[in-house]
């Protein structure tokens, strides 16, 4: 039988973008962290809070640098405005 090769846990450093497009979302209780590409933004790590004012703020931003796809972490039911605010898709 074919002996497994052992791994240290560290990654290689590199890693292959599948969509240029897409943001990390990990949604909190009190407050929402946003991560586009580096070369989207300045400050391309954002901290957003959780009233409607500010998932605008982080909507119109991502908007902004151009995001069409955000994949979430989270442990409940949300919705998000897709375009403009008029379409809104929820996911679980």
């Amino acid at each position: 039988m074919p002996r497994k090769q052992k791994t240290s846990g560290r990654s290689s450093g590199q890693w292959s973008t599948i969509n240029p497009d897409a943001a990390g979302l990990d949604v909190g209780a009190t407050f929402h962290v946003v991560a586009v590409a580096p070369d989207r933004d300045e400050q391309p790590v954002r901290t957003f809070g959780t009233f409607s004012g500010d998932l605008h703020r982080l909507a119109d931003w991502l908007q902004k640098v151009g995001i069409t796809t955000v994949a979430m972490e989270s442990t409940g039911v949300y919705c998000a405005s897709s375009t403009g605010r008029r379409n809104t898709t929820c996911v679980s």
